[in-house]
């Protein structure tokens, strides 16, 4: 097994704070010291990839959808990440994540071990209604994973994505399966992808491709228990590839992240966090407004914690409900789980410790420009406390 920061796969977050480098930010603190990281949005798609200085040259500049959704066998990181706010006909709401990823250079990591890529799965469902948390991380062999150059087809474990028609129309069937509830969902983009720090972006001792659909119309079925339930909503949906050597996602001297991908009521997607560093605090937000223009990297984000949760599986205590404003876009807004357990925790366990983050599904409430919007975020903790000792 490998740390966590390395397979929390919605930790791509981390990407931005090295495009937007140390800029500090207001951040008020609590018992509770939260994390902070900032994902910035840029131009939409197809665009070129600008060429930050220290990435090596000849690599290519551009990202092009739809080929660029398929998998890029070259290279040794890659994952989908989709998350989505979803209900059904009674009013009842959801949440879901299904994301896949594929880590290469895992004999470097682990000699011995009888293959060199690993596939991960984290799949979860949130039943608000119900007050219910459904989770399972998976780790698998290239025997039991695939992906394709072609299109958008990969699949893991009890996780599959695959494009529907039409590459071009960026419609992708999502199905994610773990104990005791399942989704089948078709999520379709709604509006231009949009290419994360540029794009193309230095990443510890490599580099990385990224761009991200904030957008996604969705509609199909949970089943929870013996339930089938029908469902419509929005989704979120990361893609990032590219090839580093380190096994940790985090650059050096990052302690934890705190990310927040708002979908707002009045058409607004705000990507936003704030990471905590040996050397303080850095972040900052990038807008997508309803006229798809976007806003330049902003840095005036504070996120003030209201609470905080405690795991009773691995006793760590995140924030739970934040204060969110940037000044720059009058934002105003609070943010509350829909359910205060959302930490995925790993079956498994190495020298009795299991690895634990927290993916949760929010809702969104306040003012933007002086008018009351509402919407949903998925909000990422990552590096909170220490693994929990779990016996094996």
């Amino acid at each position: 097994m490998f740390p966590r920061s390395l397979n929390a796969c919605a930790g791509v977050a981390l990407v931005g704070a090295l495009v937007l480098g140390p800029s500090h930010i207001s951040s008020q603190r609590s018992p509770v010291t939260p994390t902070r990281l900032a994902r910035v949005v840029s131009t939409p798609m197809p665009a070129r990839a600008s060429h930050p200085p220290g990435l090596p040259r000849g690599l290519r500049r551009s990202i092009v959808l739809p080929a660029d959704a398929a998998a890029h066998t070259r290279e040794n990181r890659e994952w989908w990440y989709v998350v989505g706010h979803l209900s059904d006909s009674a009013g009842h709401t959801y949440g879901f994540e299904t994301t896949i990823a594929k880590v290469g250079g895992i004999q470097q990591i682990i000699p011995g071990s009888p293959y060199d890529t690993d596939y991960h799965t984290d799949v979860s469902i949130t039943d608000d209604h119900a007050g219910r948390f459904y989770q399972q991380m998976s780790f698998m062999g290239p025997n039991d994973a695939g992906l394709s150059t072609r299109t958008l087809d990969a699949h893991a474990g009890g996780a599959r994505i695959t494009t529907i028609g039409d590459p071009r129309k960026l419609m992708y069937r999502v199905q994610g399966s773990v104990p005791g509830a399942s989704s089948d969902l078709v999520v379709s983009s709604t509006r231009p992808a949009l290419l994360v720090g540029g794009g193309l972006i230095p990443w510890g001792d490599g580099y990385t491709y990224y761009y991200t659909l904030t957008s996604l119309r969705t509609q199909g079925t949970l089943t929870i228990g013996s339930r089938r339930i029908p469902v419509h909503g929005i989704a979120w949906m990361d893609h990032q590839w590219g090839k580093w050597a380190s096994v940790d996602v985090r650059p050096a001297g990052v302690t934890d992240w705190e990310w927040m991908g708002m979908q707002l009521s009045d058409g607004t997607g705000i990507n936003m966090a704030v990471q905590n560093t040996i050397h303080g605090a850095f972040g900052g937000a990038s807008a997508l407004l309803p006229n798809n223009r976007q806003a330049p990297v902003i840095r005036d984000v504070t996120m003030t914690p209201l609470g905080q949760w405690r795991s009773p599986t691995t006793h760590t205590v995140y924030p739970s409900g934040w204060h969110v404003r940037v000044p720059s876009l009058k934002l105003d807004v609070i943010v509350r789980p829909t359910v205060k357990d959302q930490e995925l925790v790993d079956s498994w366990s190495v020298m009795g410790y299991r690895t634990a983050y927290y993916e949760g599904n929010c809702t969104v409430s306040g003012t933007h420009a002086g008018h009351h919007v509402s919407g949903a975020t998925y909000t990422e903790l990552i590096g909170y406390g220490v693994p929990s000792q779990q016996p094996g």
